[in-house]
């Protein structure tokens, strides 16, 4: 007896020793991401949150695991935790939706995917969400549809006159 609780104890000390590697990968692949990314539980509680995050929510994303998001999140931005919330409770896989902040002075566009996370039971146990900044996307592709516009326009007038030219002749 004594040698197999012996085994027993070393079998789960490996396993621990390995469940807090994973997680200590899965924490420096998190906070490695540029984007924003928030894992929060069933309780819409923060697990996990990246620096990105921190600095687009402005709370203290080293310090506040276990806060309501809806604490954490201030009134202009309560939208998102709204929408995180919502999608927790709808069970969604997945779920998109764009979102524009004031940031400093300038709004800045945001796409936010938010994931349920399942457990073995099919389940909802967390949720992720990661929000990409399109703000430059949206201003080259604004700038694109002013030239088209502009162009076009300017295009008008002198076909405009070569075709009553054209038409004359005829």
């Amino acid at each position: 007896k004594q040698n197999t609780l012996e085994e027993q104890v070393k079998q789960l000390q490996v396993q621990l020793q390995l469940a807090q590697r994973r997680k200590q990968n899965t924490d420096a692949i998190i906070y490695s991401i540029s984007d924003a990314v928030i894992v929060v539980d069933e309780y819409n509680r923060l697990l996990i949150a990246n620096e990105a995050a921190g600095k687009l929510f402005e709370f203290d994303y080293k310090n506040s695991q276990y806060s309501p998001v809806s604490k954490l999140v201030k009134d202009d931005k309560k939208e998102f935790a709204d929408f995180l919330s919502k999608s927790r409770i709808s069970k969604s896989k997945a779920s998109k939706r764009e979102f524009k902040f004031i940031l400093g002075d300038s709004p800045r566009n945001f796409n936010c995917i938010i994931s349920c996370v399942y457990d073995k039971r099919e389940q909802v146990c967390g949720t992720v969400a990661v929000l990409h900044d399109i703000t430059r996307e949206k201003e080259n592709s604004q700038m694109e549809n002013d030239f088209v516009s502009h162009v076009s326009h300017e295009l008008k007038t002198p076909l405009a006159i070569m075709r009553g030219e054209l038409e004359l002749a005829l």
